[in-house]
């Protein structure tokens, strides 16, 4: 289950519905002008994001590669945010356990309001749209991922891994039959798997699942792989949980 912290930090924007409910519950004049506090600081970082859409658009490459100078803008963004967010990182630790209440509301406000407004800053001085940043988000992350998939498989691919644990397990089978101790009706159940195994085997090259998972590693253009592993100390210094999912 996501903590309290991590809801408030997901919610976003939509904390302001939140916030309503407390104003029911509540009333009074301090929530009401910190909605107006909230709300008007994320306008105001809107259209900061949405003037440098308008004045660095951005088209992914056809390539996937991620050059050097867009790595070292997006982390010069990333430090820039993470400042701001290690201010904060004492209370959002301490929200985790507590419940969504009014205080809890709050320090949401305050800390998503100023970190949104310190990304939209840091992006104005970079000369970065919202897009290409998010863009570099999702490769830096999907590369990460598929680094650590290779090294899990030894550099191998789905279909080898596959192929090779399929005849291992064929052989211990043929092991078990070739066994004279082995009952009767334990072989039966021992040839109708190795008949399915087989089949599997022999049907891997077309597996839409396995050749899905290839493609998608295959897909991880090798410069990305080369250059996140250069720059792997920055990335991981300045990475701040929760506030990817929310657009950060």
């Amino acid at each position: 289950m996501a903590s309290t912290a991590t809801k408030v930090v997901l919610i976003g924007c939509g904390i302001v519905v939140l916030a309503i409910v407390v104003i029911i519950a509540a009333g009074g004049f301090f929530v009401r002008s910190k909605i107006h506090e909230y709300t008007q600081g994320a306008s105001d970082s809107s259209k900061k994001t949405e003037q440098l859409s308008k004045d660095y658009p951005f088209t992914p490459p056809a390539n996937g590669v991620i050059t050097e100078k867009q790595l070292q803008r997006f982390l010069a963004v990333r430090k820039q945010v993470y400042a701001v967010y290690k201010r904060y990182e004492s209370d959002f630790k301490k929200l985790e356990n507590q419940k969504p209440d009014l205080s809890v509301v709050t320090k949401g406000w305050s800390f998503i309001k100023d970190v949104r407004n310190e990304q939209a800053n840091a992006l104005t001085a970079q000369k970065m749209s919202p897009e290409e940043y998010q863009y570099i988000v999702d490769a830096v992350y999907k590369t990460w991922m598929a680094a650590g998939t290779k090294d899990a498989m030894h550099n191998q691919s789905f279909n080898d891994l596959a192929q090779k644990e399929l005849k291992e397990s064929i052989e211990k089978i043929d092991q078990q039959l070739r066994d004279p101790k082995t009952p009767e009706p334990a072989r039966k159940a021992l040839q109708k798997t190795r008949d399915e195994m087989q089949s599997q085997l022999k049907n891997l090259p077309e597996n839409s699942v396995v050749k899905q998972m290839d493609s998608t590693l295959e897909s991880i253009p090798k410069e990305n792989l080369a250059l996140f592993k250069k720059y792997e100390k920055e990335i991981k210094e300045y990475s701040m949980g929760g506030l990817e999912f929310a657009g950060m």
